[in-house]
């Protein structure tokens, strides 16, 4: 308890708040208050903070009166703000609603990209990729802000989460101010940093990338579309991402080399079986080759290569760099088999899920092209002539033709949530390695 309020001192002090807040309601019991704080100790505030104290105090207090506060508060501790107070690290109870809260988005983000008249394809692909390089810049920035503000803090930091993030926020504003003289601009990024662990770097990114959007889709429209969305948007995003990289110690090229390197042959690896099956050999089982040939179509293996990236960055990083994996599965599996098997379960996991996207969604690739993915791209050049050109289609192909483009778009969309999945912590695991954090 070291550096915190004594036990009971809280419970006093406390109740008079509790009074103060809830002058008309009954006296808040001792017993059940010592419980709660007891329960709730991993984010207890440090003696003469009596504002945080109140902040935590409204939070399990008057929010939520009427739920066991012992049991709310040490399982929203336990599971949820303990994560944020060492960075962001991954639990069984976390990832799970996570991974419900990601499937929901992914459908809300679908069908607002489907109101915007967005069609989605290579040219909208390449308009969000620097945001995908600019979270994953920017988590790593995190990561350096957070060793920083660690090195510099009291053993409260490990335990009190406003204390936490005001020393995040802190360090990161004398860290950008080190390299620009914009005090909006330190403010900025301290804001987003020390809020940027899971899932506070899913929502911050998403709000980037559509104000980009409508900012993009405004250019477009006011140029008639002599500009394109996807080139203003890309151009937004490219700043941003050179922005922070600037703000990161860049001071070892060795772990980009390895990487990369290892990234490259795992794809030429796949590239070869897909190559190999082609030949008159496995002819002999017709389905079976054209099976196999339809997984491993370009597209895929092109999704593929971003988690290849996923899985080397890792290797690397937990066999030469001592890092420890933060994910439940892949920890669990590590601990059994070692480093090595996040390539073969990156192969097994991956093309199973691009296998039943291709099977469900209603899409039909072209096997041997990437025309599944860039051929809306290639034909269209902007959403408005998209619309007009789709909607003569439908006139000479009918309500098909419209169906056929709608699920080629949803399965482009699902499998660009796929490349994300594995993008964005290898490139954040890369730059934090080249970075030195």
């Amino acid at each position: 308890m070291h550096g915190h309020l004594h036990l009971s001192a809280q419970v006093a002090r406390l109740k008079g708040l509790w009074n103060s807040l809830h002058p008309k309601a009954s006296p808040l019991p001792t017993r059940a208050l010592s419980t709660q704080l007891s329960s709730f100790g991993t984010i207890m505030q440090p003696q003469g903070k009596p504002s945080q104290l109140q902040w935590h105090a409204k939070l399990n207090l008057v929010f939520i009166p009427n739920v066991p506060i012992s049991a709310m508060a040490g399982f929203i501790s336990t599971y949820f703000l303990n994560a944020f107070v060492v960075n962001g690290l991954f639990n069984p109870v976390n990832t799970a609603v996570l991974a419900i809260a990601l499937v929901v988005a992914a459908l809300g983000v679908y069908k607002l990209l489907s109101r915007l008249k967005i069609r989605i394809d290579f040219r909208f692909f390449l308009a969000i990729l620097p945001f995908i390089f600019w979270a994953s810049a920017t988590r790593s920035l995190r990561d350096y802000i957070y060793m920083q503000a660690y090195a510099q803090s009291g053993p409260q930091f490990l335990t009190d989460l406003s204390y936490n993030f005001s020393q995040v926020f802190a360090v990161t504003q004398q860290h950008i101010l080190t390299a620009t003289s914009l005090p909006q601009l330190a403010d900025f990024y301290a804001l987003v940093v020390t809020f940027f662990p899971t899932p506070g770097s899913y929502f911050i990114t998403f709000f980037a990338a559509l104000i980009s959007l409508l900012i993009a889709l405004g250019v477009q429209k006011l140029t008639k579309a002599k500009i394109q969305y996807w080139k203003v948007m890309f151009a937004l995003g490219f700043i941003l991402s050179a922005l922070t990289m600037w703000f990161l110690p860049l001071a070892n090229p060795l772990p980009f080399v390895a990487i990369a390197g290892t990234t490259l042959l795992w794809v030429a690896l796949i590239y070869s079986v897909s190559r190999l099956l082609k030949l008159s050999y496995f002819s002999k089982w017709p389905k079976a080759q054209g099976q196999a040939l339809a997984i491993l179509s370009p597209v895929n293996q092109a999704v593929l290569a971003a988690h290849f990236l996923d899985a080397s960055s890792t290797f690397f990083a937990l066999t030469n760099f001592g890092y420890f994996e933060q994910h439940v599965l892949p920890t669990f599996l590590i601990n059994i088999f070692g480093p090595i098997v996040m390539f073969p379960l990156k192969i097994v996991v991956v093309l199973i899920v691009l296998a039943l996207i291709d099977r469900y969604s209603g899409a039909k690739p072209v096997q041997g092209t990437l025309e599944s993915f860039a051929k809306p791209a290639a034909t269209m050049e902007n959403n408005h002539e998209s619309q007009g050109q789709a909607a003569h289609g439908a006139q000479d192909q009918g309500t098909d033709g419209m169906a056929m483009q709608r699920n080629r778009d949803f399965s482009n969309f699902l499998k660009i949530v796929i490349v994300i999945l594995g993008l964005a912590p290898g490139l954040r695991d890369l730059i934090r390695l080249v970075a030195g954090v």
